[in-house]
């Protein structure tokens, strides 16, 4: 809800009476016309006098089923993989589960968006016959993923290669290594000289 317009509230609070009747599928028009009743009454409230005639002339803009399955395809069939992963023998069947995703649809469409544009001039401008895109999208708080992308063609189920590939984190892991280290004021300091060598680390699997 914090990522609609206040045009898209409106639409909202006008087919709230009636939402078959104003469906978005069958009834375009009609369910403009509430949102236009919407708009004209927040402006004779004096809410958004500066505003009504745009929010009046803004048209709904109505994804089809199809684009929106499409455009979702990956995240759903990586959660579908991941729910089973968890249930493992439990069921088999996933019909009738209540799954809550992290999946951000405003992230997903704007990340798909602005790959089929760049992909598609980057390739005219540097005369590139194949060129491919990898895209994660994760909240900054827990890392949580929103949204991923895995080709150019983003409808494709790819979520192997984004989601598996491992790179190095560097200069990443600097700061938390730095305050790691300071904490320990009787051995180090600001000024302590460090010897600049590699080192190997044991892991718990017994991998280096």
């Amino acid at each position: 809800m914090d990522e609609l317009h206040l045009d898209q509230y409106a639409l909202l609070v006008g087919i709230v009476k009636s939402a078959s009747l104003h469906n978005l599928e069958n009834n375009l028009k009609r369910a403009l016309g509430r949102k236009n009743l919407v708009v004209l009454t927040l402006c004779n409230q004096g809410s958004i006098e500066k505003n009504y005639l745009k929010l009046s002339q803004r048209s709904l803009k109505i994804h089809s089923k199809e684009f929106i399955i499409a455009d979702t395809l990956n995240f759903l069939l990586f959660v579908q993989k991941k729910v089973k992963e968890k249930l493992r023998n439990k069921t088999t069947r996933l019909e009738g589960l209540k799954i809550f995703t992290t999946l951000d649809s405003v992230s997903q469409n704007a990340i798909a968006n602005a790959v089929s544009v760049s992909i598609s001039e980057l390739k005219k401008q540097k005369k590139l016959k194949y060129l491919e895109v990898e895209m994660i999208v994760v909240k900054k708080f827990n890392g949580a993923i929103n949204a991923f992308i895995s080709a150019t063609h983003t409808i494709f189920y790819y979520y192997n290669h984004v989601l598996k590939v491992f790179c190095f984190i560097g200069s990443f892991s600097k700061p938390v290594m730095y305050l790691k280290v300071l904490s320990n004021t009787k051995k180090y300091h600001l000024n302590s000289w460090i010897s600049n060598y590699l080192i190997s680390i044991k892991l718990a699997n017994d991998r280096y």
